[in-house]
């Protein structure tokens, strides 16, 4: 059974994830405690360093905002981010996507979700 959350101490299957590094979840309570209070193994950069999904790449793209795997629309700080099309039609502009691949493919629903 694939667990994302167990690679280098647990011997899991996700890749360059290591859950005491950037901590087990995203809102892992370390980022969040006085660095004195954190593990001492716990590094607050590595969910920033750390290589992205498919769909978090889109994200970036369509964005130009760096995040990490599982996120979208939310930069490394999971702080909201607009895509360049949001951007578009809050200015009243007409914006979408022109695609020869189904709709659900990363690089294009990033575009528009």
């Amino acid at each position: 059974e694939f667990d994302p959350r167990d690679y280098e101490s647990e011997g899991g299957m996700m890749i360059l994830w290591d859950d005491v590094k950037g901590g087990k979840y995203p809102w892992d309570e370390n980022y969040y405690l006085p660095e004195e209070e954190r593990d001492p193994d716990f590094d607050i950069r590595f969910k920033a360093r750390h290589a992205t999904d498919s769909a978090s790449t889109a994200g970036s793209y369509a964005t130009g905002v760096k995040t990490f795997t599982g996120a979208f629309g939310v930069d490394i700080y999971e702080q909201p981010v607009r895509t360049i099309v949001e951007k578009a039609k809050m200015c009243g502009k007409s914006a979408g996507t022109i695609t020869s691949v189904p709709m659900l493919h990363a690089m294009k629903a990033a575009g528009v979700a």
